[in-house]
C-alpha cells in the first residue's frame, strides 16, 4: 500500500507554489498564502480537536485528514516564495531592472557549457559571445556604493568559459524576463569581463576532470563515443544534432540526463564497498554522502541532480537512523525541502520531469506489472513496466516541448536497459580514472564504449521506423487531452485493480480508444494536409506578413529567419505551413516594427540571434 499522507500535502503546495511564482508580486503573495495556510490550519484544528462532537466538525476536517498538513505545508511553501523573492530582487538591481541603465557587478559562473575552452584567469582576456547561467555576487548603484547580492541572471555575452565559481567583474544591463523564470533577468554585457578570482579548488578540480574526461574520448569514434560522457557525467557537448534528435523520438534522451539512475548507482557502489571491506554503517553512509556531493559537483548542480541527491541524502540519513526509508514520502520530503531553499524551480521543466518519472516507478510501475504478468512472464512484465510507466506519466509534459508521442519509446527503453546501467558504471570509473591511470581509464572507456554504441544505435533505428512519433495536438490543450486519455486508459485496463467494475472498465477502455481515435486522426489529418500544401524542397520562402519582411532560408538542414514581420498569427502561419519549429539562425536587421515586431512567435526557437546595430534609445 502506497502511503500519500505525506506526498499528497507536497504536492498540492507545488501546485500552489508553481501559481504564485508566476504572479508579478510573487512576494507579497507568498506571504499573503503563507498567512492563509496558517490561520486555515489552526481553525481546522479547532474543528477536528479532541472531545468535539463527530457531528461539528465536517467529514472534511475530521482527525487523520490531510487538510492541516497540506495547509501546513502551503503556509511554508508560501513564505519561502516570500523570502525568496525579496533576494532576488535587492534595490540596486530592481531600478537597474526599470531604467536599463548600466550596473557594476561581479558574477559568478554557476554553469559552464561542457566542453568550452576554460581561458586563462589571469591576464584579462576579453569574454564575450556565448550566454551561460551566473549569479550577480555584488553591485553597485548609481552613487558607487557596492552591495552583496545572490540574483540568478542568464549572462549573454561570455565566449571563453571558465569553471563553475569563476568570479568575473564588468558592466552589464540587465533585461526583465517573465515572472516564474528560474532566473531573475538577462544580464548582457557591456565591453569585457575581467576575471578577478579564480574557482574555488575543489569546483576548479571538477571542472578538470570533466574536461580530462572528454579528451580519453576523442580517439574514439562514432555515437558511442560522443553520447559515452552523457550517460556518465550528464556531458553531452559531443553529441551531434542527429543524435540528439533521435535520443528524443525514441524516449531514450533521459539517459543522458544525470538522475536518480546515476546517484543510486554511484551510492550503491560506495556502501557495497564499505561492506566489502567491514567499515561500520555511519562511515559507510558518511562516504556516502561525500561521494554524492562529490558527484553533484562533478556532473553541475542541474534540477534533477538535486533532487536525486537530495532524495539519497535522506535515504541515507534514514538508513543512519536505522528507519526504514519508503519510497514516497522519501521523494515528497526531498521535493519539499529543495522548494524551501529555492521556489523558482518548481517550474524546471528538468526538476519536473525527474520527479514525475520518480513518482512513476514508485507509484504506478507495480500496478502494471502486476497486470502485464497476467499475459507476460514475471520477469518481462517489471521490464516494461517500468519505462512504460515513466513514459506515461511524463508524456504529457514532455508534450509542452514537442507535440508528439514517441510510439517507439517502451520499446527502445526496454533494449536499451540492460546496456545503460553497464555504461554508466564504466564511463563513471573511466572518468575518475582519466587523470590518475590514463592508459588504465582508456581501456576501461573502450569497454563502456559498447553499451553507449548499443544506445545510441537503438535510438536511431528506433527514432527512424514508420510511425516512430504520433503527432499531437500543441500546448496546454494537448498535455491535458494526453493526461486525460493516459488516465481514462489505465483505468480501462484495470490499474488500479481495485477501482471500479468490469463493466465500467469496459465502458473506459472504449471510452479512451474513441478519444485517441478521433484526437490521433484529427492530429495526424491536419499534418498530413499541411505535408500536402508545402512545397517539395523549397529552398527561399517569402513569408507574407504584410506590411514588413520576414524571408526564410534553409540550407542542408539548417533553417534562417530574417526578421519577423509585425503580424505574429500571419507569421506563425508561414511556419506552420513550411513545417518549420526549430531556427538555427535568426537575424534581426534593425528594430522597426515590421521587422521585429511578431518576434514573440519565435521566442525560445533560435539558436542564435544576429542583431544589427542599435541606433536609437527604444531599441
Amino acid at each position: 500500500m502506497t502511503d500519500a499522507r505525506l506526498a499528497v500535502p507536497v504536492g498540492l503546495g507545488w501546485v500552489v507554489v508553481m501559481v504564485v511564482i508566476g504572479l508579478p508580486s510573487a512576494g507579497a503573495v507568498g506571504f499573503g498564502v503563507a498567512t492563509a495556510g496558517v490561520l486555515g490550519a489552526l481553525a481546522a484544528m479547532v474543528l477536528v480537536r479532541p472531545g468535539r462532537s463527530r457531528a461539528v466538525a465536517p467529514a472534511g476536517l475530521r482527525a487523520g485528514s490531510l487538510v492541516v498538513p497540506a495547509l501546513l505545508v502551503i503556509a511554508a511553501l508560501g513564505a519561502a516564495v516570500g523570502v525568496a523573492a525579496g533576494s532576488r530582487e535587492p534595490a540596486p538591481v530592481r531600478d537597474a531592472l526599470v531604467s536599463g541603465e548600466r550596473l557594476e557587478v561581479v558574477v559568478v559562473l554557476e554553469q559552464t557549457v561542457a566542453g568550452a575552452a576554460t581561458g586563462e584567469v589571469e591576464g584579462g582576456a576579453g569574454w564575450r559571445g556565448a550566454s551561460v547561467d551566473a549569479r550577480l555576487e555584488r553591485v553597485a548603484d548609481r552613487e558607487g556604493a557596492t552591495y552583496a547580492v545572490s540574483v540568478p541572471v542568464r549572462l549573454l555575452g561570455v565566449e571563453a568559459q571558465g569553471p563553475l565559481g569563476l568570479r568575473l567583474e564588468g558592466a552589464v544591463r540587465l533585461t526583465p524576463v517573465e515572472p516564474g523564470d528560474d532566473r531573475v533577468a538577462l544580464a548582457r554585457v557591456l565591453g569585457e569581463l575581467q576575471p578577478v578570482r579564480g574557482a574555488p579548488p575543489l569546483l576548479g578540480a571538477t571542472d578538470a576532470l570533466r574536461e580530462r574526461f572528454l579528451q580519453l574520448m576523442q580517439p574514439f569514434a562514432g555515437d558511442g563515443a560522443a553520447l559515452l560522457p552523457g550517460l556518465a557525467i550528464g556531458d553531452t557537448s559531443a553529441v551531434s544534432d542527429e543524435l540528439d534528435a533521435a535520443m528524443k523520438r525514441s524516449a531514450l534522451s533521459h539517459l543522458t540526463a544525470v538522475s536518480g539512475a546515476n546517484c543510486a548507482i554511484l551510492v550503491g557502489l560506495v556502501l557495497g564497498v564499505g561492506a566489502l571491506l567491514r567499515w561500520p554503517r555511519p562511515v559507510r553512509i558518511g562516504v556516502a554522502l561525500a561521494a554524492l556531493g562529490g558527484f553533484v559537483l562533478l556532473v553541475t548542480p542541474e534540477p534533477s541532480v538535486v533532487r536525486a541527491a537530495v532524495m539519497a541524502a535522506v535515504v541515507l540519513l534514514a538508513l543512519a537512523s536505522g528507519r526504514p526509508a519508503q519510497g514516497l514520502p522519501v521523494l515528497a520530503v526531498a521535493v519539499f525541502g529543495i522548494l524551501v531553499l529555492d521556489p523558482w524551480i518548481a517550474r524546471s521543466y528538468g526538476f519536473v520531469l525527474s520527479v514525475l518519472a520518480t513518482a512513476a516507478l514508485l507509484v504506478l510501475a507495480g500496478p502494471l506489472a502486476e497486470r502485464l504478468r497476467t499475459v507476460l512472464p514475471a520477469g518481462l512484465a517489471l521490464w516494461i513496466a517500468v519505462p512504460l510507466a515513466a513514459q506515461l506519466v511524463c508524456q504529457p509534459v514532455l508534450i509542452l516541448l514537442a507535440p508528439e508521442v514517441p510510439l517507439t519509446g517502451v520499446l527502445a527503453n526496454v533494449l536499451a536497459a540492460p546496456a545503460a546501467p553497464v555504461a554508466t558504471i564504466l564511463g563513471m570509473i573511466a572518468c575518475l580514472l582519466a587523470p590518475l591511470v590514463p592508459p588504465l581509464a582508456t581501456v576501461v572507456a573502450a569497454v563502456a564504449w559498447l553499451p553507449s554504441a548499443w544506445i545510441a544505435g537503438i535510438a536511431t533505428v528506433a527514432s527512424s521506423l514508420p510511425g516512430a512519433v504520433l503527432p499531437w495536438p500543441e500546448g496546454a490543450l494537448g498535455a491535458v487531452l494526453l493526461g486525460v486519455l493516459t488516465t481514462v486508459g489505465l483505468l480501462g485496463v484495470g490499474v488500479p485493480a481495485r477501482l471500479g467494475s468490469a463493466r465500467l472498465r469496459r465502458r473506459l477502455a472504449l471510452a479512451g480508444a474513441a478519444l485517441l481515435v478521433v484526437v490521433a486522426g484529427a492530429t495526424a489529418g491536419a499534418h498530413a494536409l499541411a505535408f500536402l500544401q508545402r512545397p517539395a524542397d523549397w529552398r527561399i520562402a517569402q513569408c507574407d506578413v504584410g506590411q514588413g519582411d520576414a524571408l526564410l532560408v534553409r540550407h542542408g538542414g539548417q533553417v534562417t529567419l530574417i526578421d519577423t514581420g509585425r503580424d505574429a498569427a500571419l507569421l506563425q502561419r508561414c511556419l506552420d505551413t513550411l513545417g518549420v519549429q526549430r531556427l538555427d539562425l535568426l537575424v534581426l536587421t534593425h528594430f522597426d516594427d515590421d521587422h521585429v515586431g511578431a518576434v514573440e512567435v519565435v521566442h525560445g526557437l533560435a539558436e542564435r540571434v544576429l542583431v544589427g546595430p542599435v541606433g536609437r534609445q527604444a531599441d
